[in-house]
């Protein structure tokens, strides 16, 4: 096989590669039902939501999906308090941010910037025109483009092509490389530039951009999500069901089954650890290892058997004293829980139960 054939052939496997994880709403290890989320707080696998001002949502993984398209899930924005009046600060979209080691071969800040074609089916009761917009994580640097949702509570298909950034600051690292914000409504701070044109401020978009918040009769539904490199868009293929989760679980991982929220009372995937010695004081217990090493060192919630959050149980079931349960060094590959304090661990009793939660969302 020549070099030249080889190369074409590797080159070739990327075509259509999507950047986006979990595009079509399949892993939700957090739940899926989120009422009344803040700002920041993360929904399906990867997607956050951006709040400011004072709607709110309800936001679950549904079954609403477009027809004959071979989709499960759908995320349903369920608007519960309107927001009819934007003041100038205020800001609602689903938000989803690249990993930069992810998006190296985008050559964003360069001549060799590439085009980008971003697809997705969206569905929502308010019509009219909307803007997605791709940012830098320094959000210097923002591409509003416009959607249109010509029917109500209809699927639409919705395909973008966006022109590579040729300048700013783009990370490379396991930072935030590109942030793709679906935008629900933005108040007047927000509003500037020109569509399909990068600009040098963080705006989402021109004026007058339909309000998808200001009704509580609003749904907005969203699924089939992929960013590809080019400008011809290509079918979504679903990763399979094992590789997804483990994408997501670089980001975040937990203890308890699939389907079971985190602080649940569940006895079933807890971790089981033995005090190092006959003392119930300044233990370090053995820790589990992560199945999928982590974008950075995780934030770690430990749960007891009752599902209280920030503690252990004892073999008895028992929960310690929240005081008396710390995480120690928590790393990209796991952690190790230490008990400071006898709690209800003794030299008879030196079992120690918990679940865990390992957190290194972007």
């Amino acid at each position: 096989m020549t070099q030249t054939v080889q190369a074409e052939m590797q080159a070739s496997d990327n075509i259509g590669a999507n950047l986006i994880i979990n595009g079509d709403m399949r892993i939700a290890q957090r739940g899926t039902s989120f009422v009344s989320p803040a700002s920041g707080a993360f929904l399906m696998d990867r997607y956050s939501i951006a709040l400011v001002g004072a709607g709110a949502f309800t936001v679950t993984q549904d079954t609403d999906v477009p027809s004959g398209e071979g989709f499960l899930s759908s995320m349903k924005v369920d608007v519960t308090t309107a927001d009819a009046t934007l003041a100038a600060s205020d800001q609602y979209a689903i938000q989803y941010k690249v990993e930069g080691l992810n998006m190296q071969h985008l050559m964003f800040g360069s001549a060799n910037a590439k085009t980008m074609t971003l697809t997705f089916w969206v569905k929502s009761t308010v019509t009219g025109t909307q803007y997605v917009t791709l940012a830098n994580n320094a959000r210097d640097r923002c591409y509003p483009a416009a959607i249109t949702i010509n029917v109500s509570d209809t699927w639409e298909k919705k395909t973008i092509t966006f022109t590579g950034a040729t300048d700013g600051t783009w990370l490379t690292t396991n930072g935030v490389g590109l942030s793709i914000i679906f935008n629900l409504a933005y108040g007047s701070n927000f509003e500037g530039g020109t569509a399909d044109t990068w600009a040098t401020s963080n705006i989402r978009g021109p004026a007058s951009a339909a309000n998808l918040v200001d009704n509580i009769a609003n749904n907005i539904f969203l699924t089939g999500v992929k960013l590809e490199v080019g400008s011809t868009a290509t079918d979504f293929v679903p990763d399979d069901y094992a590789t997804a989760l483990a994408k997501c679980q670089r980001y975040y991982e937990k203890s308890y089954n699939a389907g079971v929220n985190p602080g649940s009372g569940s006895l079933a995937g807890f971790f089981a650890g033995q005090i190092e010695n006959t003392s119930t004081n300044g233990d370090k217990l053995p820790g589990p290892s992560y199945k999928v090493s982590k974008r950075t060192s995780a934030t770690v919630t430990t749960y007891g058997i009752s599902g209280t959050a920030g503690t252990f149980s004892n073999g008895g079931g028992t929960d310690l004293a929240a005081s008396s349960c710390t995480v120690n060094i928590p790393g990209t590959e796991g952690f190790v829980p230490y008990q400071n304090s006898g709690g209800n661990v003794t030299t008879t009793n030196r079992a120690c139960w918990y679940h865990w939660v390992a957190d290194a969302e972007l």
